[in-house]
């Protein structure tokens, strides 16, 4: 049985099934970081961060120079896995998404941290 079939199984028997992409997870945390990183290289003066291994000399400064660049990275994978729902429905791999329910519990999931 495909997992799909299985999960719409559960999700018709009322069981919470819901598709969490790990790596996806992982990659938005470290967009995150990137972008904390640059701020925080920003309001230190904007230094140059090199350090020595043996006989090589590795420059971080381009990378943390261009964290600026995790937001876009992080919103793209939000946008994709927000939206990862919608498009199970429309292939009919899943039930149709109720937008209300959607907003609610986007709703209750972001605004405690925003009232934090």
């Amino acid at each position: 049985m495909p997992v799909t079939d299985s999960l719409y199984r559960l999700e018709k028997e009322g069981v919470s099934a819901r598709i969490y992409l790990d790596s996806l997870t992982c990659l938005r945390g470290v967009a995150a970081l990137w972008v904390a990183v640059w701020h925080v290289w920003g309001f230190a003066g904007r230094p140059v961060y090199r350090f020595d291994i043996w006989d090589t000399t590795f420059d971080l400064t381009p990378l943390v120079r261009s964290g600026w660049a995790g937001v876009d990275v992080f919103f793209v994978l939000s946008g994709f896995v927000l939206g990862l729902a919608y498009c199970q429905a429309w292939l009919g791999n899943r039930p149709p998404v109720r937008t209300a329910e959607y907003f609610r519990r986007r709703l209750l999931r972001v605004l405690p941290a925003y009232w934090v």
